[in-house]
């Protein structure tokens, strides 16, 4: 990664349908810079397929995506990997990945984040903020913050949890466009993911869910190309939801 000067907080969404994050909530300019100073907070730019952050077995570096999309994932030792959320502008990452208590543990080597597309992240280290020797106006404002982007995250796993739960891959498929039409406001829209990558979120074959998408664009439900989606009618298909 390339690292970018970043000298004032970000105060609006970096695309439409995404959400200025709530770790900036009431983050003046100053505040900001006291960030950089005493809490080293640093602003990295990286690629597509760059690895952004990634368990060492040291300690744990947190994350904040300001712009692009990046992958979460669990590598797993026969090459294989999970896909456990897909990280988008305002989006926390890195904090669930210690095994004991925030800022204090370990990291598991298998966790990383993947660039998804290209954009600009924000790196901290935890362990500057339960500190009791760093001193800074903004570190109980930023602690504050945290709990306020740990407790959002937490409601998109518990929506992704809900998408899973259905057997069936067209209602998986169903619930995961309209929880994403919903989240931007808009029944047209673009994901950050390929093909094997929404096949990886959803836990389903590549060809199959590439089957029951065009099934779903033949019977009206859906349009799309590529990676941009529309929903006929939003309010038929969030009747399929539950």
């Amino acid at each position: 990664m390339r690292a970018t000067t970043l000298t004032a907080p970000p105060t609006e969404a970096a695309s439409p349908g995404t959400h200025p994050s709530p770790f900036f909530a009431g983050i003046s300019e100053e505040h900001f810079q006291c960030m950089r100073a005493c809490l080293g907070v640093q602003a990295f730019a990286f690629d597509k397929d760059e690895e952004i952050l990634a368990c060492t077995g040291g300690p744990v570096t947190y994350g904040v995506l300001l712009s692009g999309a990046a992958l979460d994932v669990r590598r797993h030792p026969h090459g294989d990997r999970t896909l456990v959320d897909v990280i988008e502008p305002g989006d926390l990452f890195g904090e669930g990945w210690q095994t004991q208590s925030w800022g204090s543990a370990a990291c598991p080597r298998e966790r990383a984040a993947l660039g998804a597309a290209p954009g600009t992240v924000l790196l901290l280290d935890p362990a500057r903020l339960s500190d009791p020797s760093v001193a800074c106006p903004a570190k109980s404002l930023v602690q504050n913050n945290l709990l306020r982007s740990v407790l959002e995250k937490q409601e998109r796993l518990r929506a992704k949890l809900e998408i899973l739960r259905h057997r069936s891959l067209r209602k998986r498929i169903t619930n995961y466009l309209v929880v994403e039409a919903q989240r931007r406001g808009t029944a047209q829209f673009s994901i950050p993911l390929t093909r094997i990558e929404l096949a990886q979120y959803l836990h389903a074959d590549r060809a199959a869910l590439s089957r029951e998408l065009a099934r779903m664009k033949a019977d009206g439900l859906i349009d799309y190309h590529r990676n941009s989606f529309v929903l006929p009618d939003q309010r038929t298909a969030a009747l399929t939801l539950g």
